[in-house]
């Protein structure tokens, strides 16, 4: 079986292995972090696990519908986050990204460069009509990120993230095919 790999300018993204839990659980434990996740916290390893199991299972089939990139820095091979794709069944050729950078490097245009590089495996690669993501109304940085990589806001879903301090709102991003091509952004 063959991981996908994914190279920028100053990214090297290669899909999960069981020796990157982990790293990934560290990074998303991390008390900055935590307030951005849907995961329990404190967060406990099999949590981590259980989270990335899916995109493990997927790995041999094809076609596949999950992916899961850790994301390490080309210039000295140091992890900085993760990024992945969790797909909608093969009829409807749509997938939501998901992502999360070490909070030592935010503000560095990880997250834009490695959700650029997978918006460009989405669409050219995996000839995906749509590619979508959540974000918490509160990540104004998260937001810049989708929006920065071309994705536009689509509405609004009230109170769907279950986060620790209680029930917050979210908002839809969302690019298809057309958007991706014409790469008005």
């Amino acid at each position: 079986m063959k991981l996908v790999e994914i190279n920028t300018e100053r990214l090297w993204l290669r899909e999960w292995t069981e020796a990157d839990i982990p790293m990934i659980h560290e990074m998303l434990a991390n008390p900055v972090v935590e307030p951005f996740h849907t995961l329990p916290s404190p967060l406990p390893l099999e949590a981590v696990k259980k989270t990335l199991s899916s995109a493990f299972l997927d790995q041999p089939k094809t076609p596949r519908t999950n992916y899961g990139w850790s994301i390490f820095s080309k210039a000295n091979n140091q992890f900085v986050g993760e990024i992945g794709l969790d797909g909608a069944p093969e009829r409807f050729r749509s997938a939501e990204l998901f992502y999360t950078i070490d909070p030592a490097f935010w503000r560095k245009g990880i997250a834009t460069e490695a959700g650029r590089a997978v918006a460009k495996f989405v669409f050219e690669v995996l000839k995906f009509h749509r590619l979508e993501a959540g974000v918490d109304t509160t990540n104004s940085g998260s937001i810049r990120v989708l929006e920065k990589i071309g994705m536009r806001r689509e509405g609004l879903r009230r109170k769907i993230l279950p986060m620790s301090d209680g029930w917050r709102d979210n908002y839809l991003y969302a690019m298809l095919e057309e958007d991706y091509f014409m790469k008005n952004f």
